[in-house]
Order: C-alpha cells, then structure tokens, then sequence
C-alpha cells in the first residue's frame, strides 16, 4: 500500500463512509508523515501475510483458510491505522460551529452519521429529471472526470487501470469501481487546469515531481540540477521521451 490515490479513489470511500468535520476527526502527526507507518505495514506485515495466505492455498487447494488469514491481517492493519491516524468517528450529532459572519449553527437532528452529514452539507448529486444541481454551494462530484496524457495510447479515449478500486461496489460484489480516465493530449490538459483556476475551482493533479525538485528551497524546475554536467554526460544521450519514461514507470500520466 501507499499513500496515494486519486479522484475516483476518493469519490468511492466518501459515498461509503462518509465525510466529518476536521475539528471531529482531527490531523494527527503520522496523517502528514506517513512514510514509517507505510513502510511497517508493507515490509514487516503484508510481505509476510502474502507468503502465508499463498502458503494455505496452496497447501490446502482451497480459499477458506486464506481468508481466515486475510481479515486477520486487516484486523491488524486496521488496528495501526486507528493507533497513528485515531478511530474513525461513526457520529457527529451535535457538532456545532460558528460562519465567518459570527452566526451560531448546529447540526439538525436529522444528521447523524458521516454519510449524514456528507449528504447534506458536502455532495450533491444530478437530479434524475433534470440532470442538473439545484445547489452550488455543494460539490458536483459527479461532474468530474480525470484526464491522463499517454502518447502510448490513442487520444479521445477512455482508459482504466485494472484492480485500482479501493472499495467494491456496494450494489454488486463482483464488480469494481476501478479508475476510469479519459486519455488527451497535453495542451488541452493545459488549457482545462487554466479555465478551472480561473473560475477558482481547484485542480488535481499527478505528476514526477521528485526528479528535479528541492522541498527545503522551494523549487521546482526541470533544469535545477545540472547532473549530466556534473558526471560529463551528453544531456541527450539518455534522453527519453514521455512514451518511453512512461513505459519505463519513470513518469506518471
């Protein structure tokens, strides 16, 4: 496992679980420093459990014993993730804050749970007759799509990533929620991300940002160090181009 997602990743787990105010479930210091949590969990845990559940399916010809196994491997990954990121909360009645006007608010009876709240304050979903939103305070989530840039592959057509869903579909067991992107070319990605800052609406995005970046300066630029240079290497004797640092898992869509 990482700690990484994307759009549909984060779409699916909200319409499952829910949403909850910040102040309800609160940042703890492993939720902005996960990397020694992730690396217990994938190298001393996961990496053992994969050996022992293939074990029972093999020693056993059957997936009754690897099961068993599996939900108590997640049983103690659930248990690490509560004891660096807490318990995730199952209610929020009560909760109460203050608008930027200084009026006081508390939650209706109604809104209970995360889904409550989440349905009520965060999402909106198209209105079946219309197929429009009635309330623009409220995300349109399911106006969203994610775009990709693989010259690999044709432009104007939809991709997906087999086994990305991190939730199954809820309505139907044997089917999977897996990422779903529309492959286009660069310039238009380009042109997309301005027209939606420029109507403030953020932008997500993925990218290889590690390659030439320094996180202490703040910089980021493709040309900040000067390796070949350095090492007295032609620059374009190890050129790749994006179809190739692609192919190679060097660069992201």
């Amino acid at each position: 496992i990482d700690d990484s997602g994307d759009w549909s990743n984060c779409i699916n787990l909200m319409l499952k679980y829910g949403l909850v105010p910040k102040s309800v479930f609160p940042e703890s210091y492993t939720s902005s420093n996960t990397d020694q949590m992730i690396d217990y969990i994938n190298n001393s845990i996961l990496r053992a459990a994969l050996l022992q559940i293939r074990a029972a399916v093999a020693e056993k010809n059957e997936t009754a014993a690897a099961r068993v196994l599996k939900q108590d491997v997640l049983r103690d990954i659930y248990r690490i993730l509560c004891f660096h990121l807490g318990t995730p909360p199952t209610s929020v009645a009560g909760w109460q804050w203050r608008d930027t006007e200084g009026g006081f608010h508390r939650l209706p009876a109604t809104v209970q749970t995360p889904l409550d709240f989440m349905n009520e304050y965060v999402l909106k979903r198209k209105n079946e007759s219309t197929s429009s939103h009635n309330d623009d305070s409220l995300l349109a989530y399911d106006t969203y799509i994610m775009c990709i840039h693989d010259p690999r592959h044709e432009y104007y057509k939809r991709y997906t990533i087999p086994y990305s869903a991190v939730v199954l579909d809820r309505t139907n067991s044997t089917t999977t929620n897996d990422a779903i992107y529309l492959n286009l070319p660069i310039q238009e990605i380009k042109q997309m991300s301005v027209h939606m800052l420029q109507d403030s609406l953020p932008v997500w995005f993925a990218c290889n940002v590690d390659v030439q970046v320094n996180h202490e300066l703040g910089l980021w630029d493709a040309h900040l160090y000067a390796r070949e240079e350095l090492y007295g290497i032609s620059v374009d004797k190890y050129a790749m181009t994006k179809a190739e640092r692609l192919q190679t898992g060097m660069d992201m869509g």
